[in-house]
């Protein structure tokens, strides 16, 4: 598909290759080939504009053939100008579009990563080892379990760190650990019983081993003490009783499952859970937050998605074609009697707020009313004020030039007329007295009883993706008159 500035390109240099090779190109001759241009139609052919145009440049066959010449050389340069700017396109994407793609995968990531972190740390299973030592002691005395003789330890290394899960149930005796590995528990005297103590070994590596100690606390049975009263040698007679059978009720049945202390201990929470008990408040903020941010940032890149054509089509990556047309003797145009008609017309006097009393009409008015007092009034009259708001996006904007043309005529015509100039934005408006700008506001205030007139296009009144007013544009309806001209 052809580029849409392509043959005004083409045109452009044309005329500059006419021009320096001494062709002679008044106003004139640009303004019937603009003529002619503007009459074509849009799918003419680029090889039959050179027979269009001969007949304004040459008047010979041997000029008709050098015209032919230089239009082929302009051809061969614009053609192979916007096949760089083709290629140049095609090679470079759009840079802005990557980088915001980017960024909004990379919010996503930043978004999607932490959750799933945590949810791996609370679903993953704290992975320990688990081995029971079962030893006896005697009431009164002490004991010394050690892991060293366990199958289990060769795999586990060596440990070096301990914790203390379950101290024991208390009263039975009490415990220390000395030395790697050993566990030393002293029994209590006259006490029978069981007691668990439960240790968590850890290595260099940061494996865990739990340790059951299940002591069995014992006591001996007393010997039996002499007779004083009945001598040594004196043999004693023991009654003969007779034992019955000893019956059972019931048959002894094995516990329907393992009866463990460590399964009934409480075990400490992990650093993950205890983290997101103490800050659960922050987490649940921040994590509404980063949802929130993420749903934004989605919204942003449908909104961004939608305006793409209209910033495709503001964009302006080459640098604008220029005609520069000179034109001399500008002042001395003249203007016709539809001119003269208008200028009377804006200059007409109308009606102010300012009443004055009409003293003849009033003593009319009271005579009628029979000495009653009757004030009559009349209205004012003021020449009418106007404000031009034009817009100029370059100092070579013929238009701009010739509503300053009509605005200068208008004020040497004695009518009170103030103008401006703005950039595509009405907000802020420029002239000679105010060069680095006025806010539209402030001019709102100063001209509020002038009637607006605006020559531009006025899309920066309109929203590019809702097409409705912009918020600011409520100031315009200030303004009682107001007109909007467009090209």
């Amino acid at each position: 598909m052809p580029h849409p500035g392509k043959t005004y390109h083409l045109l452009a240099e044309l005329l500059s290759t006419l021009q320096a090779e001494g062709y002679p190109l008044g106003t004139g001759q640009q303004l019937q080939v603009q003529e002619l241009w503007n009459k074509l139609p849009a799918d003419t052919p680029i090889e039959e504009i050179p027979f269009l145009l001969t007949p304004l440049f040459a008047s010979s066959p041997k000029e008709q053939a050098h015209f032919y010449e230089l239009f082929e050389q302009c051809r061969r340069r614009t053609e192979a100008f916007y096949r760089e700017v083709e290629e140049e396109q095609s090679a470079q994407p759009d840079h802005q579009e990557r980088r915001f793609r980017w960024a909004i995968w990379a919010l996503v990531l930043l978004l999607l990563v932490p959750p799933v972190v945590v949810l791996y740390q609370l679903m993953k299973p704290d992975k320990r080892d688990f081995i029971e030592k079962p030893f006896q002691v005697q009431a009164g005395e002490k004991a010394t379990a050690c892991l060293t003789d366990t199958t289990d330890l060769k795999e586990f290394g060596t440990p070096d760190h301990y914790k203390v899960i379950y101290a024991g149930r208390g009263g039975l005796g009490a415990f220390l650990i000395d030395t790697p590995q050993c566990l030393t528990y002293i029994a209590q005297d006259s006490v029978e019983g069981r007691d668990s103590i439960v240790v968590e070994w850890s290595n260099a590596e940061g494996n865990k081993l739990v340790a059951h100690y299940l002591a069995i606390i014992v006591v001996p049975e007393p010997e039996p003490e002499p007779d004083d009263t009945v001598p040594a040698d004196t043999p004693r007679e023991e009654p003969i009783v007779d034992t019955p059978p000893l019956t059972y009720a019931f048959d002894f049945q094995s516990y329907p499952f393992n009866h463990d202390p460590l399964v009934f201990a409480v075990q400490p929470p992990t650093w993950t859970r205890q983290f997101l008990a103490d800050n659960f408040w922050w987490l649940k903020w921040g994590g509404l937050l980063l949802f929130t941010t993420l749903l934004l940032a989605l919204l942003f890149y449908c909104a961004y998605r939608r305006r793409k054509l209209v910033a495709e089509l503001e964009a302006k990556d080459n640098p604008p074609y220029a005609w520069n047309i000179h034109i001399e003797g500008a002042e001395a145009i003249h203007l016709g009697d539809d001119f003269s008609f208008i200028l009377n017309l804006i200059r007409q006097r109308t009606g102010s707020e300012a009443f004055k009393l009409d003293v003849p009409r009033t003593i009319g008015a009271t005579i009628e009313q029979g000495g009653m007092p009757t004030f009559r009034f009349q209205q004012q009259t003021q020449p009418p004020e106007y404000l031009l708001l034009i817009e100029q996006q370059s100092g070579r904007n013929h238009r701009a030039r010739l509503l300053d043309m009509l605005f200068q005529i208008f004020h040497a015509n004695e009518v009170l007329i103030e103008r401006f100039f703005y950039d595509s934005d009405l907000r802020v408006c420029y002239n000679e007295v105010h060069p680095e700008g006025i806010p539209i506001q402030e001019i709102q205030q100063r001209y509020a009883s002038s009637r607006l007139i605006v020559a531009g296009h006025g899309n920066a009144l309109l929203n590019k993706l809702s097409g409705k007013l912009e918020p600011w544009s409520k100031l315009i309806r200030n303004w009682k008159h107001r007109l909007l001209l467009t090209p």
